[in-house]
């Protein structure tokens, strides 16, 4: 694990148009919860979250900062984007000790399709993603 954090800011306001205000401004609202913590509503700039998921994609467990008093190592759970387009519409963030074992799903890709369809060659995915326990 690197030493890149992301950036999260405690919500007060929650509920309501708030949301939707939120994102206006460039914030995504986001729950954190997870590991002998209450959950916590917060939010996260637009763009650093697409710039850390660009970088470290999903399913990497990452440092946050996040009120002094709740700097935590955390995963992403979930994110929910808008079903018209490509914009992210909520993140759920768990925090997770790194002492103790999880469950996380992993993506199953395809490197190498291009090869494939050279040689006319056919892939058939029985699955798309793995749970495993880390």
């Amino acid at each position: 694990m690197d030493n890149e954090t992301l950036r999260l800011e405690v919500r007060d306001e929650v509920g309501g148009e708030r949301p939707k205000r939120l994102r206006k401004d460039g914030y995504i609202p986001a729950i954190v919860y997870g590991h002998e913590m209450e959950s916590v509503p917060a939010q996260i700039k637009e763009s650093d979250l697409r710039r850390f998921l660009s970088s470290r994609g999903k399913n990497s467990v990452f440092t946050t900062e996040f009120a002094a008093e709740h700097d935590f190592c955390g995963l992403i759970k979930d994110i929910r984007y808008d079903p018209f387009g490509n914009s992210i519409t909520h993140v759920d963030i768990q925090r997770v000790s790194l002492d103790e074992k999880i469950h996380a799903s992993v993506p199953i890709k395809t490197v190498g399709k291009e090869k494939l369809d050279r040689t006319k060659s056919v892939i058939v995915h029985q699955l798309n993603e793995v749970t495993i326990e880390c």
